[in-house]
């Protein structure tokens, strides 16, 4: 997922993504120098019509920002 605040926090990231369904796992991408987020993660679901439905509900929407 993209287009995320660069002041996210991990369990917000997380939370967010639980409302479409049972997440496996989720990661926020950080930058190596900075230890900012890069705007961008990962979301893993149990079942894949949850991450097509989040995918689907997020594209150019809203993302979580904190």
């Amino acid at each position: 997922m993209g287009g995320l605040s660069h002041d996210i926090a991990e369990a917000n990231f997380h939370s967010f993504f639980e409302g479409f369904g049972p997440v496996v796992d989720s990661v926020i991408m950080y930058d190596f120098v900075s230890r900012k987020p890069r705007g961008f993660g990962f979301v893993t679901y149990r079942d894949g019509r949850d991450a097509e439905d989040a995918a689907r509900d997020t594209a150019g929407g809203h993302p979580p920002h904190r």
